[in-house]
């Protein structure tokens, strides 16, 4: 496939999800991106790639001017594959939406990605649900969210977060402009990590949209 996409420029949507892929393969992948590709819509999902493969497909997005998608979602990264992702977000320039879901990378994986998004301007959407990322990562991930300023869609959904990490968010979110959609379900918010959360909903002007089911 990939021999194949080498020599077609104008493919713009390739969809692998659930195809076993593996490191090899996100590697040939990654050397279409480097290409002069018209990629715009590419998704690697549940492929059993590891931070190896993650690492190759950041190398290709160093240099890629295209692609506006990129799916990783169940895949084990790690953090070492979310440091690689980090490092693509942080010279990559055409990147919107990333989508790590399910990626294992953990506290240390998600202040990765936070440590980029304090300096990309590019992403809007940013899928981090069931990562492990805790109290720990979210306090990250909250310092980033007071300082981007184009960060639109946020999942955290299945993060542990707990009461300590809805303050975290909400301190976060009376200093954003940006969000709209934030997803916090299933992270084992109580009472008052709700009502933290509602306050601030109340006083933000841009969020339109909190989801907090299965809390």
């Amino acid at each position: 496939i990939a021999q194949a996409l080498s020599k077609n420029s104008k493919l713009n949507l390739l969809n692998l999800g659930h195809n076993d892929v593996g490191d090899q393969g996100a590697a040939a992948v990654a050397e279409i991106l480097t290409s002069d590709s018209k990629l715009t819509f590419l998704d690697l999902g549940d492929n059993r790639i590891s931070f190896k493969g993650a690492e190759a497909i950041s190398r290709g997005l160093a240099g890629n001017s295209s692609l506006l998608h990129l799916n990783l979602s169940y895949n084990r990264l790690g953090p070492e594959g979310a440091q690689a992702m980090a490092d693509a977000l942080a010279t990559n320039r055409s990147l919107t939406t990333l989508r790590l879901a399910y990626g294992s990378i953990g506290r240390e994986g998600a202040k990765h990605i936070a440590g980029a998004l304090m300096t990309n301007s590019t992403l809007t959407s940013l899928d981090l649900g069931m990562n492990g990322v805790g109290r720990i990562g979210t306090k990250a991930i909250a310092k980033a969210l007071a300082m981007n300023h184009t960060l639109s869609t946020l999942y955290l959904n299945l993060n542990n977060l707990g009461d300590e990490g809805a303050q975290l968010i909400s301190t976060a979110l009376a200093i954003n402009r940006t969000l709209v959609y934030l997803h916090l379900g299933c992270n084992d918010i109580g009472p008052y990590g709700r009502q933290v959360i509602s306050a601030t909903v109340a006083s933000n002007l841009t969020l339109t949209e909190v989801c907090l089911e299965g809390n």
